[in-house]
């Protein structure tokens, strides 16, 4: 008889979620250094403009909220279409 060496099925799932977790931290990475980005540029945007403090909350706001907007929306068609790698182009 032949032996078949048999791979536990655990350890293949077990590398997929670690990269699942790599995605998803080099994600949020990017999406933390978008806003920090923003935040610093505030203070030259409101002198440029001469914006009150209420107007730049306003423009941080809506950029944070049309920022997360587009992600769950390219990443909700990225798994309509089954693109499985569209995590990592963006």
């Amino acid at each position: 008889m032949t032996e078949v060496a048999v791979q536990a099925p655990g350890r293949e799932r077990a590398g997929l979620l670690w990269w699942t977790v790599a995605i998803t931290c080099v994600t949020l990475l990017v999406v933390t250094l978008d806003n920090l980005v923003v935040t610093t540029a505030v203070p030259a945007l409101g002198q440029d403009f001469d914006a009150s403090v209420q107007s730049l909350e306003w423009a941080v706001s809506a950029y944070a909220l049309a920022f997360a907007v587009l992600l769950l929306a390219g990443r909700t068609l990225a798994t309509a279409s089954g693109s499985g790698g569209s995590s990592c182009s963006g």
